[in-house]
């Protein structure tokens, strides 16, 4: 009977191991598959920005696609925008330059996400501030483009 807290201090041990280790191969899924996550971000966003500039006859331009870890879109008539969003690492920052008045000076301002995994294929971007909320890809690039509907 006096052994008993050596079994649950043993187990306690144990059982903090397993979690450390799946934490850690949790992020290695989210390391490895970041680039591809944002492959499938980066052409939803282009596809978004592309049709709204048809839709809404908006000047949008969705600069070249020459790297693979980054886009930028502008809208340079006002209130002009430029949005640069990036991949570093495991995470998405997005940064926004404004003109919120005519004659003003550049805004900047920004947001991050987290890319997280579940599995190897089973990637997804948590809510800021709540990462059990997931983020699909089609709202996340809503949330980003949202400035060129201002």
């Amino acid at each position: 009977m006096s052994d008993d807290w050596i079994e649950k201090a043993a187990a306690k041990k144990r059982l903090d191991e397993q979690r450390e280790q799946n934490d850690l191969t949790l992020t290695l899924y989210a390391d490895q598959g970041s680039p591809r996550y944002f492959a499938r971000l980066a052409q939803r966003v282009r596809t978004d920005a592309n049709r709204y500039r048809e839709l809404s006859g908006q000047d949008i331009v969705v600069e070249p696609d020459t790297n693979t870890r980054e886009v930028v879109v502008r809208k340079p008539s006002y209130p002009a925008v430029k949005i640069q969003i990036e991949l570093k690492g495991t995470a998405i920052e997005v940064e926004y330059a404004r003109t919120r008045t005519a004659g003003a000076s550049i805004v900047r301002d920004g947001l991050v996400f987290a890319i997280r995994a579940l599995a190897p294929d089973d990637l997804y971007v948590a809510e800021p501030g709540d990462p059990s909320v997931r983020i699909e890809i089609p709202e996340l690039s809503r949330r980003i483009l949202a400035p060129l509907t201002e």
